[in-house]
């Protein structure tokens, strides 16, 4: 434990591991949208998390690191919240209560969406690797969901179906929709998509 004068007067206490990682996400998140990722530096997300720069790389081995693991975060999160809908939705609003709830989970992460598809050019092959595992995996996941909000679909056409719905939402995510107008529009033609 550090002392009250090493910290300001205030006692810390040593955090675990997973917790501190969820610091630092939570300040990586935050100074990516306020800052951008280009000018977030590891040291600006290290103070804000209550760390030095240098101790995130216990971590994370860098920025991309970090963008990626905010990204399973976010998609952990989204699948999670699909099943929920699905599973607490009557039988004829499934599909609907899907829609609604990535709508809802791509608009409160666009930050996210919109960093790794500006940056994802820039990442290491490596990092590139698993950023495309995790995207297969949410297709994959939102798929099996997908089948109980629309059974009969062909597992084939299952992944056509989501595929198009992610890119058509992840295109819109960079930007906010303006108004209810905007968004009840856009829920439509999500709606066209998987109903199509």
């Amino acid at each position: 434990m550090l002392s009250g004068a090493a910290t300001g007067g205030k006692k810390r206490e040593r955090m675990t591991g997973s917790k501190r990682r969820a610091e630092i996400l939570e300040a990586a998140a935050g100074l990516f949208k306020e800052r951008g990722y280009s000018a977030a530096s590891i040291d600006a997300i290290g103070a804000l998390a209550g760390v030095s720069g240098p101790a995130i790389y216990r971590h994370f081995s860098g920025k991309p690191e970090i963008l990626i693991a905010l990204l399973e975060g976010a998609v952990q999160k989204a699948v999670f919240d699909v099943e929920h809908a699905v599973a607490n939705a009557q039988s004829e609003a499934k599909l609907k209560a899907m829609v609604d709830a990535i709508i809802i989970h791509a608009v409160s992460e666009r930050s996210v969406i919109a960093l790794l598809q500006s940056r994802v050019a820039e990442l290491a092959p490596g990092d590139r690797k698993r950023l495309e595992a995790i995207r297969s995996g949410l297709v994959n996941d939102l798929a099996k969901v997908f089948c109980l909000a629309r059974p009969g679909i062909s597992e084939r056409m299952t992944v056509i179906y989501i595929q198009a719905m992610l890119g058509v939402i992840g295109s819109r995510a960079a930007q906010s929709l303006q108004g209810p107008a905007e968004e009840a529009l856009f829920a439509r033609i999500v709606m066209n998509i998987v109903t199509t």
